[in-house]
């Protein structure tokens, strides 16, 4: 029984790559990253999510994402992290010398990275032409990444959800010219619950709010 769920698994993720059309997934087809892809119900929140990924792709580690800008909307910034990580941004404000960062608004996101609100991945970085937004990764996500696949969304949306280790996630946003800062976010003493959305949940400080 076993056996053929895994079979299962393997079949319905090759039929979900063929059918998708997606400019991350053929940008890591064309880098030869490995990746797996699979799709589900629409999950713009973690809780949304976590049971699709329970049955499609247990042992891999759900991300969040926050989009944001400071005050003075000079300088927008995107902050991926394990689900489960709590987000200071009053660490990444006084690392990256920012002013207040806040949630951006959904025309930015739209502007800058073609994204929907509720569906922010970092493997929409090769949208941004500019060089507008400022990379910045959980270093408890990268460490976990290596013995663990990640979890993103696609550019597509919220109902597909793609595998990838870290090394290969570092080598993506790199090679959209985008250099991670990588941040030490401190433990919480205990597990905190999700927040709202997978863009943003669990994020705290600096007057953050979860999509």
């Amino acid at each position: 029984a076993w056996r053929r769920i895994v079979d299962c698994r393997q079949w319905c993720g090759a039929m979900a790559e063929e059918q998708l059309d997606d400019p991350s997934v053929r940008l890591l087809k064309e880098l030869n990253i490995p990746f797996k892809i699979f799709s589900h119900p629409a999950s713009a929140t973690v809780d949304a999510w976590r049971p699709h990924v329970e049955r499609m792709a247990p042992g891999a580690l759900m991300c969040k994402n926050l989009f944001l800008k400071d005050k003075k909307k000079q300088r927008i910034l995107l902050v991926v992290a394990l689900a489960t990580t709590v987000v200071n941004l009053k660490i990444v404000e006084k690392l990256l010398d920012l002013r207040n960062p806040r949630l951006a608004d959904d025309a930015i996101l739209q502007e800058v990275l073609g994204l929907q609100k509720g569906a922010v991945t970092p493997l929409s970085l090769y949208a941004d032409k500019d060089d507008k937004v400022l990379l910045v990764l959980d270093r408890a996500m990268v460490q976990a990444g290596e013995t663990h696949d990640l979890l993103f969304h696609p550019v597509t949306g919220n109902h597909w959800s793609v595998q990838m280790r870290s090394p290969d996630l570092l080598r993506y946003v790199r090679h959209c010219k985008h250099e991670p800062t990588i941040v030490d976010f401190p433990l919480p003493e205990e597990k905190k619950p999700d927040g709202d959305g997978a863009d943003g949940a669990g994020a705290g400080g600096a007057g953050a709010a979860a999509e």
